[in-house]
């Protein structure tokens, strides 16, 4: 920060050595419906750079002017929202930038091709590198008789990989109730990058159907509790989008969302044992915490804060087992307050 060429840079005021600015036009689907082209083209990648651990960063302006993408805005942003944005990422690639062109039909179908290969040279190249030698065969459906090899096809092993980070994204932001907002395709990161969320929020009270975006409060698409479902969907059409540009088979985009769905439970099984402090898994014990929480929309955050000054000790008489949660369980009545104890008495055990 205290080179004096910093600013000048980081502004787009002084190109990046051996760096092209450019504009990015991509598409994708708004509330479950293709949009076609998205935004208002705000957004100017000044380069990519290699840092000294051989990272790569892409550095974007928000909000810097016109491109040729600007439909019908002027491209800036407003000083109440922003003064001119560098953001910084490993990639902005998202799904949309590949839906955009093989909307588009035959003539644009090897843009798909070629910014896959792109992506997977610079942001996966441990996929270029698949041996055959290794066990990348997987049975599918519920006899197990179709088979997919991941060796035999790059863009199947990436499509793949694409569904598990995604899956993995989706686990955290559950367990930390994150609810992003705008789960629109195009807002989609193919590296598993929380990207462009504008109307974010965190769940205060909990409640499986919080949404931060008023745009979104008649449906409620993009709640909290259907974000795993949505990414799944969002999943699926980023499939048929590489389906399209024939570069992966049906059966290969099935897996892929199959991967998604066994990946998201898994991990998200694995954050909410974690943050019960449990050493396996407990279906009945985590659904009932989930619907006490709900019934009294109890603060998400502080509840597990305060569950970790529960001891396990069956001998906790029963009129002191929710003292820990005092600071929490607030304006509950007697039936309520029965209902925790009896979750706790369970938790304890």
């Amino acid at each position: 920060f205290e080179r004096p060429d910093f600013p000048l840079k980081f502004s787009g005021a002084s190109p990046l050595t051996g760096a092209v600015p450019y504009a990015q036009c991509y598409g994708g689907h708004q509330f479950g419906t293709w949009a076609g082209q998205l935004g208002d083209g705000r957004a100017i990648t000044l380069g990519e750079i290699l840092n000294s651990k051989s990272e790569r960063w892409e550095l974007q302006l928000k909000g810097a002017g016109k491109t040729p993408y600007s439909r019908f805005a002027d491209g800036l942003a407003v000083l109440r929202s922003s003064i001119l944005v560098c953001r910084v990422a490993e990639s902005f690639l998202r799904f949309g930038s590949f839906q955009i062109h093989a909307s588009k039909g035959e003539e644009d179908l090897g843009i798909v091709s070629t910014l896959a290969d792109y992506a997977i040279r610079h942001h996966f190249p441990h996929i270029e590198n698949i041996s055959k030698s290794e066990t990348l065969s997987f049975s599918t459906g519920d006899n197990g008789q179709s088979v997919v090899d991941l060796t035999s096809n790059k863009y199947a092993a990436w499509v793949v990989e694409i569904a598990e980070r995604t899956a993995s994204l989706v686990a955290r932001w559950q367990g930390v109730g994150f609810t992003h907002g705008v789960l629109n395709t195009d807002n989609m990161s193919i590296l598993g990058l929380t990207i462009d969320y504008g109307p974010f929020g965190f769940l205060d009270a909990f409640d499986p159907s919080y949404t931060p975006n008023t745009t979104d409060l008649p449906g409620r698409r993009y709640c909290f509790a259907n974000q795993p479902d949505i990414c799944s969907w969002n999943i699926t059409q980023f499939a048929s989008t590489l389906m399209a540009a024939h570069l992966i088979s049906d059966k290969e985009a099935s897996y892929a969302v199959e991967r998604y769905g066994i990946k998201f439970m898994d991990e998200y099984q694995a954050i909410i044992t974690q943050k019960l402090g449990l050493q396996k898994y407990n279906k009945q014990l985590v659904n009932k915490l989930l619907n006490n929480l709900a019934v009294d929309k109890v603060d998400y955050t502080n509840f597990f804060r305060s569950l970790s000054n529960i001891k396990a000790d069956p001998g906790i008489p029963e009129g002191e087992l929710l003292v820990p949660l005092k600071a929490v369980l607030l304006d509950i009545g007697k039936e309520r307050k029965e209902a925790w104890a009896s979750w706790v008495q369970s938790y304890i055990q």
